[in-house]
């Protein structure tokens, strides 16, 4: 995905606008909160199940037992998988965060042309004599703003989309249930 965005199609102003514009960086704060305690909880939880096994062993054993505790193993896998996948993207919530506050760091304030001072006869004399040499030279500091600016669009496009193509999805939750066996009738049907 990265480079799809023509930064060069927008003005500097446009794009530093656009990127000081929004939240910034405190947009990630609460869903990196969130994920960072859904992440300990799903820790929790696999070390519970983790810990039952181990004591269930304990006092109980054969096919049943095993087969039992074979599924609640499965779920603790499952819960341990998912806690680090939470901290994963809680972790590119603040990347992200990181990125942004960059971005407007790096982000050139756009170079404004001077408003034209008072005319008259002299004005427009010492005008014409240093009016090119001035103009050359705003426009090659809006010239080097603007492709800075180019730059950290790019850099900002480049580094989202690494982070974002980094997260994957969570695996679904592991079904444990076994078939109930069929057990003949004592009835005589």
């Amino acid at each position: 995905m990265s480079g799809d965005v023509r930064w060069r199609g927008y003005t500097h102003q446009e794009l530093y606008d656009a990127i000081n514009s929004g939240p910034g960086a405190s947009a990630s704060a609460d869903p990196a909160a969130r994920w960072d305690a859904i992440s300990g909880a799903l820790s929790e939880i696999s070390g519970d199940l983790t810990s039952g096994i181990g004591a269930a062993h304990q006092h109980w054993g054969g096919a049943a037992a095993e087969s039992a505790l074979g599924g609640i193993a499965q779920l603790a896998r499952w819960a341990h998988d998912a806690h680090a996948n939470a901290a994963s993207v809680r972790a590119s919530a603040e990347a992200q965060a990181d990125y942004v506050t960059r971005a407007r760091a790096d982000m050139p304030v756009p170079v404004k042309a001077p408003e034209p001072g008072p005319g008259g006869w002299l004005g427009d004399l010492v005008s014409l004599f240093t009016g090119q040499v001035d103009a050359e030279i705003i426009e090659a500091a809006q010239d080097a703003a603007a492709t800075r600016a180019f730059e950290v669009m790019s850099t900002y496009e480049h580094n989202t989309a690494a982070n974002t193509g980094s997260l994957r999805a969570f695996d679904a939750v592991p079904v444990v249930t076994a078939a109930r066996p069929v057990v003949p009738s004592q009835r005589g049907y």
